[in-house]
C-alpha cells in the first residue's frame, strides 16, 4: 500500500513537471548513462588485460620456478618462503646459490684442466685422450678407455723392468766371475810371496851359516859381496810381488765395488 501510494506521488511530481523539463532531464540522463557505459567497457576491457596478464605472469613465474629447481635444487624453499608470506621471492638469496654453482663449476673446470694434463704427461700425444677433452662431457665409455690404456702401459712398463732385470743380473753374473777370477789371482799372488819369503828366509839362514863357518878365514871383501848380492836381489823381487798382490787387491776392491752398484740398482728397479 505505502509502495503504490509512494508511486502515485511520483507520477504526479512527474505530470506536474513541463514537458520541456522532462525531456531535457531525460536526455541528460542518457548522456549520463551512455558515458558510465562507456566507462565500464573500458574498466571491462583493462580487467580482461590484467586477468591475461595476470595469466602469463602466473605460468611464467612456475616455468622460472621450474628453471630455478633444475639450475639451484636448493631454491625451492626460497619460492614456498614467498608464497606463505604473499611477498616476491628473494632475489638476492637465489643471487647468492647461482654464484655457490658458479663457484663450484668453475671448481670443477679447473679439475677438468689438472686431470687432462695429466693425462698428456701420462699419454703424451694420445688423439684418442685429446678427443676426450674436445668434447663437453667425457661420455659414458671414458672410464673403460683409460682403463685400457693404462693396463696397455702398465703391461710396457712390466716389460721394461723385466728386461732391466735380466741385463742386470747378467751384468751381476759377470761382475761376480770378475770378482771371483781377482779373488784367485790374490791368493796366488798371497802363495807366491809366501813362497818367496820362505825361500829368501832360508837363504838368509844358509847365508848366515856360512859367514859364521867362514868368517874367521874369509876377508871382509868377501862378506860385503855376500850381502850386497842378497841385498840387491832380494827387494827387487820382493817388491815385484808386492806389487802383483797389490794390483790383484785393487782389482778384488773395484770389482766388489761394481758389484755393489749393480745390486743396488736392481734393487731400485724391484
Amino acid at each position: 500500500m505505502a509502495e503504490k501510494n509512494g508511486l502515485d506521488l511520483e507520477l504526479q511530481a512527474v505530470e506536474n513537471i513541463p514537458r520541456d523539463t522532462l525531456v531535457a532531464l531525460l536526455r541528460r540522463k542518457d548522456k549520463e548513462l551512455k558515458a558510465q557505459q562507456l566507462k565500464i567497457e573500458k574498466l571491462e576491457e583493462r580487467y580482461v588485460k590484467v586477468v591475461r596478464f595476470n595469466k602469463i605472469l602466473t605460468e611464467d613465474r612456475q616455468s622460472f620456478q621450474r628453471f630455478c629447481h633444475e639450475l639451484l635444487p636448493e631454491c625451492d624453499g626460497a619460492f614456498e618462503e614467498a608464497a606463505a608470506q604473499e611477498t616476491a621471492a628473494d632475489l638476492q638469496e637465489l643471487l647468492r646459490q647461482l654464484a655457490e654453482w658458479r663457484r663450484h663449476g668453475n671448481a670443477a673446470h679447473e679439475d677438468r684442466k689438472v686431470f687432462q694434463q695429466f693425462l698428456d704427461l701420462i699419454f703424451p700425444n694420445d688423439e684418442a685422450i685429446a678427443g676426450l677433452f674436445a668434447r663437453p662431457s667425457m661420455g659414458e665409455g671414458a672410464f673403460d678407455l683409460l682403463q685400457t690404456k693404462w693396463m696397455k702401459l702398465e703391461d710396457l712398463h712390466n716389460q721394461s723392468i723385466s728386461s732391466i732385470n735380466a741385463m742386470a743380473h747378467d751384468q751381476a753374473l759377470a761382475q761376480q766371475e770378475d770378482l771371483y777370477a781377482a779373488q784367485r789371482a790374490q791368493l796366488e799372488a798371497e802363495k807366491k810371496i809366501q813362497a818367496l819369503q820362505d825361500e829368501l828366509a832360508g837363504m838368509a839362514r844358509e847365508k848366515a851359516q856360512v859367514l859364521k863357518q867362514k868368517l874367521d878365514g874369509k876377508s871382509t871383501d868377501f862378506v860385503q859381496d855376500l850381502q850386497v848380492a842378497s841385498i840387491s836381489k832380494d827387494p827387487r823381487e820382493q817388491r815385484a810381488l808386492e806389487e802383483e798382490k797389490a794390483a790383484a787387491e785393487r782389482r778384488e776392491r773395484e770389482a766388489w765395488q761394481s758389484l755393489d752398484r749393480q745390486r743396488e740398482a736392481t734393487a731400485g728397479f724391484d
